[in-house]
């Protein structure tokens, strides 16, 4: 099993950057304009459902890797 990595500061995925850029761009019509803070509660409702998305393919990802490795293994399956 890997080691779990401390988390970088800044973002490492391209998602992640558009996201806050996506955000940032929000709150600053927001500023300017009230008419903004209905673009800022549609950037963060985008924002929280990529960031789900993203969470569930890395998860799935990451139960694809422990499945290849427990199929790989040459002795039997554990009971739990």
């Amino acid at each position: 099993m890997e080691p779990r990595t401390r988390r970088s500061f800044f973002p490492s995925s391209i998602y992640t950057v558009f996201l806050i850029l996506l955000n940032l761009a929000a709150f600053s019509v927001a500023v300017v304009d009230a008419k903004g803070l209905v673009l800022v509660v549609l950037s963060l409702m985008y924002t929280v459902h990529m960031r789900v998305q993203l969470t569930q393919r890395e998860e799935q990802r990451r139960t694809n890797e422990l499945l290849e490795e427990l199929l790989d293994g040459s002795g039997p399956l554990p009971r739990g």
